[in-house]
């Protein structure tokens, strides 16, 4: 992305402030957590859908297992095909988690959170909360690992003994 924005951006003069050394710095405090299991351990293999297919670089770059995702256009509803296929992939894979962004496709989120089981976590992948990039990583690996932890279990309740 910032070699897209330092070509492209001298010519249409978009960005006010480019932080890349900042954003370098981000992503490599993160993938040293990474790599050190703070972020996942064994989380890293769990399989997830998404409910949009713009996470296909964080997905590769940190090992993480998402089997199914929607094409990401927000203009058309995805058609039965599509449907059919990720719940096919979620069935098939065992996947546990949904990663839904915030306010997209609510009525199909709770569909397949009902009808598979999974556990839903909205993200916010344009960062309108995030204060900066540091929070938006963090926030975002956060959410990516709440989605995939499994569920709490209740309390066991013993008998007593008299």
């Amino acid at each position: 992305a910032l070699l897209r924005i330092t070509t492209i951006d001298p010519k249409v003069n978009s960005f006010t402030d480019v932080v890349a050394e900042r954003a370098l710095a981000t992503a490599a405090a993160l993938d040293a957590r990474w790599a050190r299991g703070e972020m996942l351990g064994p989380l890293a293999g769990v399989p997830f859908i998404a409910l949009h297919d713009g996470y296909r670089l964080f997905v590769a770059h940190y090992g993480l297992r998402q089997v199914a995702a929607l094409p990401g256009d927000h203009e058309r509803q995805p058609g039965a095909r599509s449907l059919l296929s990720l719940r096919a992939a979620a069935r098939e894979s065992g996947a546990r988690c949904l990663l839904q962004e915030r306010g997209d496709n609510r009525a199909l989120a709770e569909a397949l959170v009902r009808d598979l089981g999974l556990t839903a976590v909205e993200v916010d992948p344009l960062a309108r909360d995030a204060e900066d990039f540091d929070g938006f990583l963090a926030r975002f690996a956060n959410d990516v690992q709440r989605c995939l932890a499994p569920p709490p279990q209740p309390p066991e309740i013993g008998r007593a003994h008299v």
